[in-house]
């Protein structure tokens, strides 16, 4: 919807978690973010490892990584008797670029991750305009 928006994730699945590093550290970072102008149509998303303070190595400025999961689907039912399946399943362990947030995270750090919604290859844009110029051309009925 255009928001400029911030996502913050603390790497655990422990139902009972200390937030209080995570929030301190995010009200920090908030306000360099507020300083400095966030873009409208950007996301921020910081993840930060579920360790003591004095564990985290830092953090660094990071890209998406891949992440894959063992999909598990599970049928359930909802209060009302409806039919819905929830996702679940484990982790795919994967590599990683130097430079991915799944990468900064495993080796103790924060990972902080500006993304924009707009999946368009633009490298392969110019490359294809090139390499298929002549069939691009081409009316309808010679297609």
């Amino acid at each position: 919807m255009g928001i400029p928006s911030i996502a913050v994730s603390l790497n655990s699945y422990q139902a009972e978690m200390d937030f209080t590093f995570a929030a301190h550290f995010c009200r920090e970072f908030i306000n360099l973010v507020m300083k400095h102008g966030l873009e409208r149509k950007t996301l921020i998303n910081i993840n930060i490892p579920a360790l003591e303070p004095a564990q985290i190595k830092g953090s660094r400025i990071t890209r998406l990584g891949v992440r894959n999961y063992d999909n598990l689907f599970d049928e359930r039912k909802d209060p009302r008797g409806n039919t819905y399946y929830w996702l679940g399943g484990g982790v795919v362990d994967e590599p990683q670029e130097e430079d991915s947030d799944v990468l900064a995270v495993r080796q103790e750090y924060i990972s902080i991750t500006p993304i924009h919604l707009d999946l368009t290859d633009y490298k392969l844009i110019k490359e294809y305009r090139t390499s298929f110029a002549s069939y691009l051309d081409l009316p309808g009925d010679k297609l």
